[in-house]
């Protein structure tokens, strides 16, 4: 496979040969007025001001080149582009998609005057054909997104305020992940899906192809260990071809043949297998490079399993915030986070409150990360909005399943959007259609987490939020045996009941998923600076609490893993073993040493 390729493509799970990266710089306008629409905006005609932006960067970040916190509701990008040279030839039997991986929060795409799709949703990634609005040379592309300050759309940790306050931060608007063309034949593989059937010891892969030779084509899959991940002994090869029905193909394919056996996924030998897809069709050849790893994430009991082994989580809270590009990172950022995460004795990461770049979900599958997928929360609801919030959550599903670091889905947190579901029935079933709708989509039944944190209704995993930091108060509260634990009484850290009215403790397992949070001060951000409980003073006095802590947490046997709270500093909250620019606040050895003292998997 071309290393080339897989370094550079926005999507490395799904990249084809022709495509160009158009992020860089583009012309961009703030309509404050919203008057760009009727001013036409999207054609020649000159708009108020006069600024480029660095996309793929919010205007708010400093490597937007821009970096304005101040909130504009309506802003505009415009770019001029021609089509690659090799892309004119024969372009009637071919089709170009225009994607944007992700952008806040209502965007209108238009190719030289004519609209040409609408997306609502901030977070998951889009495309559109664009191929009959096109010309060989000179395309204007004009992208205009819409994005209200209301607590009804799904925001994560952006303020919903014209300030930062406790722990929501600088607002996102518009354009925050990649954007590239590519493209296609007539007929093209559209979407496909990995699911490990570790039990019968098979791989199923179905695929689904759009145009209009769909049901008259044959998709071929190479599976192959050339390039792989990671050194073995038996190189894979293995073709197999289906015929297209009802716009799908399928296969399932051993894994236990003598002569294909395909290496088992994990932290420890994060094995991938290369895949190449080809349709062939009377309107040509589409061939699509793709990657997977083999692994099955099962709950009995009250354990987590991986691979048919009990597997204790030490996750760490990523908010995914940069000093420099707020919500988007860059390559570098993301390897670098990666390989702290690993370097400190983590074997996982809870992705809080967004929906991360498909780069970073590479990097975890490529070095071994768990990842635990989080939708951003919406802060009120109403019958209006739940479909945008489903229909999201859906995408986000989507997006990451065929991801094997993801083992663990979480569609609401602490309640927030479902503020009365201790005892309003509307609020409850909310959740539990989140996680009725994540199993239908899912094929590998990862878990799901209905409401981490308390007031949990049909959950796979009884989560829990404590923030004290006094190991005493730890003992006495959690070290007991699990048969000593009353879940009907409130939880003593927030008053908070671990399960709704008329929910209750069923044996599944437990993890402590935020805990932690110490605070210590590298650099000041505001006066409202904050981390949970009191403000280490020192390094000394920080190691002391967090060795003291996790000599008590780590020796619940209940628990099945944790998650610490987290990975860096954040604006004006100062509890990361990293900094706002993700240097080590604190000796990183120290810190795996105390982590990989107990509970080591």
């Amino acid at each position: 496979m071309n290393a080339g390729i897989r370094e550079n493509h926005p999507n490395p799970q799904f990249m084809r040969r022709n495509y160009e990266l158009l992020d860089g710089e583009w012309d961009f306008c703030f309509d404050n007025e919203n008057v760009g629409l009727k001013e036409s905006y999207y054609n020649n005609s000159k708009w108020g001001n006069n600024l480029t932006i660095n996309v793929p960067y919010c205007y708010q970040s400093k490597n937007s080149s821009i970096g304005i916190s101040d909130s504009c509701q309506v802003v505009w990008y415009k770019k001029v582009w021609n089509l690659p040279s090799n892309w004119n030839n024969n372009l009637n039997k071919n089709r170009i998609l225009f994607h944007i991986e992700a952008s806040d929060y209502k965007t209108t795409v238009f190719v030289n005057g004519s609209a040409v799709g609408t997306h609502e949703g901030g977070h998951t990634p889009f495309a559109f054909d664009i191929t009959d609005f096109v010309k060989e040379k000179n395309n204007l592309i004009a992208i205009r997104v819409e994005d209200e300050s209301t607590q009804r759309f799904i925001l994560g940790k952006q303020s919903y305020t014209n300030k930062n306050f406790g722990c929501w931060y600088t607002r996102t608007t518009g354009i925050w992940q990649s954007v590239w063309a590519e493209l296609v034949p007539e007929t093209y593989i559209s979407k496909f899906r990995f699911v490990p059937h570790t039990s019968t010891g098979e791989l199923e892969v179905i695929a689904e192809v759009r145009g209009r030779f769909a049901n008259e084509s044959l998709l071929s899959i190479n599976i192959t260990s050339e390039d792989i991940f990671m050194d073995k002994s038996v190189p894979l090869n293995r073709s197999l071809t289906a015929t297209v029905h009802n716009n799908l193909a399928k296969f399932r394919i051993s894994v236990h043949d003598t002569n294909f056996q395909i290496p088992v996924w994990s932290v420890e030998s994060p094995n991938l297998c290369n895949v190449v897809f080809k349709l062939q069709s009377n309107s040509g050849e589409d061939e699509v490079l793709s990657y997977f790893g083999y692994r099955n994430i099962k709950i009995f009991g009250n354990q987590v399993y991986i691979n048919d082994k009990p597997y204790y989580q030490k996750l760490i809270l990523n908010q995914g915030y940069y000093l420099n590009g707020l919500l988007t990172g860059s390559e570098e950022e993301f390897l670098h986070d990666c390989n702290m995460i690993k370097s400190m004795g983590f074997n996982g990461m809870r992705i809080h409150q967004k929906i991360e770049s498909s780069r970073l979900l590479y990097h975890a599958d490529r070095l071994g990360i768990l990842v635990w997928a989080e939708l951003p929360s919406f802060y009120s609801n109403d019958p209006f909005n739940t479909v945008n919030i489903f229909n999201e959550l859906s995408e986000l599903v989507l997006k990451h399943a065929n991801h094997p670091s993801v083992i663990t889905w979480t569609p609401f947190n602490e309640s927030w959007g479902v503020n009365s579901i201790l005892t309003n029935v509307r609020d409850q079933q909310i959740t539990i259609a989140g996680r009725e709708l994540i199993r239908a989509l899912d094929y590998e039944h990862r878990p799901v987490i209905c409401n981490d944190g308390w007031e949990h209704t049909l959950s796979d995993i009884l989560t829990i939020h404590d923030y004290n930091q006094d190991s005493k108060y730890l003992e006495a509260i959690y070290h007991k045996r699990l048969e000593d634990m009353n879940f009907d009484l409130p939880q003593t850290n927030s008053s908070k009941r671990f399960y709704a009215e008329g929910f209750e403790y069923s044996g599944e397992p437990i993890i402590l998923s935020e805990y932690g949070g110490i605070g210590f001060i590298i650099s000041k951000f505001s006066d409202s600076d904050w981390g949970y409980g009191n403000i280490a003073k020192s390094e000394a006095e920080f190691y002391q609490r967090f060795e003291d802590m996790h000599k008590v947490i780590f020796d619940l046997d209940y628990l099945c893993g944790v998650c610490y709270t987290q990975l860096t500093d954040v604006e004006q909250e100062i509890n990361g073993l990293l900094d706002r620019d993700h240097k080590p606040k604190f000796d990183v050895a120290k810190i795996a040493d105390i982590l990989n003292a107990k509970r080591s998997v």
